[in-house]
């Protein structure tokens, strides 16, 4: 079922403002009376934009929307209905709260009177009732699922809620959904139950990031600093050396060098040390600074190693070096439109930058490493080619968008597993027919491999067959028409792992092997001639001393038959003295 109406907006927002800068190019929805809060990438590649009439997804050139927020069942009270659909105010405030997308297949929306609403990830429509009705008492905050499909919902001062497996699409079957006599949204017979989780008294939840280490430990950002929350044992404590300071934190990442990085409304972007028990808060500069001077980050995002983009509320858009503890303020002329509040800020999943300042989305018209180069970029420039999947030949899919997406940018195979159907695509180019791809793979091609010309609609794959063993670079580049190769590119590394009989370390081992064993019978044959000589020298000692015994044995009578002889010879002689 599809929930609320379906405005191409792209039109209407050229007449309010369409401008192309050096770096971005800009969104006026606020010329339409219409606000933004949050941005949101899903690994399908889809923007979903939050704003005061509902969601709008980016595609390609346009947006389409507003979707969910507009036509949600609501009775006279304010109340969801089950079955008579009453359209909303366009102009409702704040319409979507928050978003979270889960590893199994559920997309979640909460409204502002804590409605929430589910749909099949990657799919169009097709909206549902979760089998829970979520307390009132505080308005959410934030909702997160981690990689176990538990969800996680942050309130404004009621901590937070967790229901476990909330977001496996299996746990949604099987329940009884309906309505009451006043047609109220009623759940029976449902096997989810929320459990409330207390930090401390009246702790508004802003930010939810699992441990990279140890996925038990959720690390949670409030209005009272820092907490972790272990999921398994279900307790909770705050982080001291972050909590004596009283700071708002607004995001979390976990991933980088065992730090805790987290950005904050009072003292811009903070890192915790977990091993050393240390914190330290980073500031930006401003022109006039004293004591209360705020430094308010709202959130910020994964750029590279080192380097966070970072959205900060009373200035640009800016990059945070976590090496050297700077930052470097992304200005271009398109931003001078607006005020220099920067509200939101992300990367898609075809590496662009998008962003909300001053009430506008921006989208980068170049690459991430381009964002600080001031050179114009053609409008051909923003959107970059991607690999959509990888498999063996007559085999499963090794890695997808939606399974692995991580191994399309690097994979390690086995020998055996050497020939491959690599899948690429551009994003959302439906409106063009006239597209080519090239791709090549040092060591593998002789250059750039160019494809046909093809219809957007068909599926585009590269074949390598019999790899050898060794490391690849596959590269990836499109084109439109006639106009140029487009600069941006993609590319996935190829580890084709060599068998174990023509590794350096077999071969070590097969060499130190044979050392060992000539050594082995060198020193045996070594240890053997020692022992015969030894047994050889045993012998001619014992020979030699019974040729002494037996030459003792010879002179013992002759030297007593002399000895008498003398005697004798003394006494005839008469010489007794002598």
């Amino acid at each position: 079922m599809r929930i609320g109406v379906i405005i191409i907006l792209f039109t209407n927002i050229i007449s309010g403002g369409n401008i192309y800068g050096q770096l971005f190019k800009q969104f006026a929805f606020d010329s339409m009376g219409i606000k933004l809060y949050e941005l949101y990438t899903t690994k399908e590649g889809v923007t979903h934009v939050t704003s005061s009439i509902g969601i709008w997804k980016l595609k390609g050139h346009q947006f389409d929307g507003p979707e969910v927020g507009t036509g949600i069942m609501y009775d006279s009270k304010g109340n969801p209905e089950h079955q008579n659909i009453k359209m909303r105010n366009y102009l409702a405030e704040d319409s979507i709260r928050s978003m979270a997308q889960g590893p199994d297949s559920i997309f979640y929306f909460v409204a502002h009177d804590n409605f929430f609403l589910w749909r099949p990830n990657g799919e169009v429509g097709g909206w549902g009732w979760p089998p829970f009705i979520f307390p009132k008492t505080s308005p959410v905050s934030k909702i997160w699922i981690d990689n176990d499909d538990n969800l996680f919902v942050g309130t404004v001062k009621d901590n937070f809620y967790f229901i476990e497996k909330g977001a496996k699409k299996s746990s949604l079957f099987g329940i009884d959904i309906g309505a009451d006599k006043d047609s109220n949204y009623t759940v029976k017979n449902s096997k989810l139950t929320i459990k409330q989780i207390t930090l401390q008294p009246s702790t508004g939840i802003f930010s939810f990031a699992q441990d990279a280490a140890d996925k038990n430990i959720i690390w949670i950002g409030t209005n009272r600093g820092l907490f972790t929350y272990n999921a398994q044992t279900g307790t909770s404590s705050p982080v001291q050396r972050v909590n004596k300071t009283n700071i708002t934190i607004t995001e979390i990442y976990t991933g980088e060098n065992g730090n805790i990085w987290f950005s904050t409304l009072e003292k811009g972007m903070g890192v915790y040390n977990p091993a050393h028990q240390a914190c330290q808060f980073y500031p930006y500069k401003k022109n006039k600074t004293d004591e209360l001077t705020k430094f308010p980050v709202k959130t910020f995002c994964y750029k590279s190693p080192h380097q966070f983009f970072v959205a900060v509320m009373d200035s640009l858009p800016a990059i945070f070096n976590t090496e050297n503890r700077t930052y470097a303020f992304v200005d271009d002329s398109v931003f001078h439109e607006t005020a220099n509040r920067t509200t939101d800020i992300k990367v898609d999943k075809a590496g662009n930058l998008v962003l909300i300042k001053g009430g506008r989305f921006y989208i980068s018209n170049v690459s991430e490493s381009d964002l600080l180069k001031t050179s114009v970029i053609p409008d051909s420039a923003i959107l970059a080619p991607f690999f959509r999947g990888i498999r063996l030949k007559g085999g499963a899919d090794l890695a997808t968008l939606d399974h692995d997406p991580e191994l399309l940018k690097k994979i390690v195979l086995k020998y055996d597993q050497n020939s491959l159907i690599v899948y690429y695509d551009v994003n959302d180019f439906s409106d063009e027919k006239d597209i080519q791809f090239a791709w090549k793979m040092d060591g593998y091609t002789n250059g750039w491999v160019e494809m046909y010309n093809i219809n957007y609609d068909s599926a585009q794959f590269a074949y390598m067959e019999n790899l050898k063993p060794g490391k690849y670079l596959l590269q990836l580049k499109v084109r439109v028409g006639k106009k140029d190769w487009r600069k941006q590119m993609a590319a996935m590394t190829i580890i084709i792992t060599p068998p174990f009989w023509q590794t350096w370390w077999f071969w070590a081992a097969v060499i130190a092997g044979i050392a060992l064993l000539v050594f082995a019978v060198v020193k045996w044959r070594v240890t053997a001639v020692r022992k015969q000589e030894r047994i050889k020298a045993k012998y001619e000692k014992e020979a030699l001393e019974l040729e002494a015994r037996a030459l003792r044995a010879q002179m013992n009578p002759h030297f007593i038959f002399n000895c008498m002889n003398s005697i004798k010879s003394l006494i005839q002689q008469k010489d007794e003295d002598k």
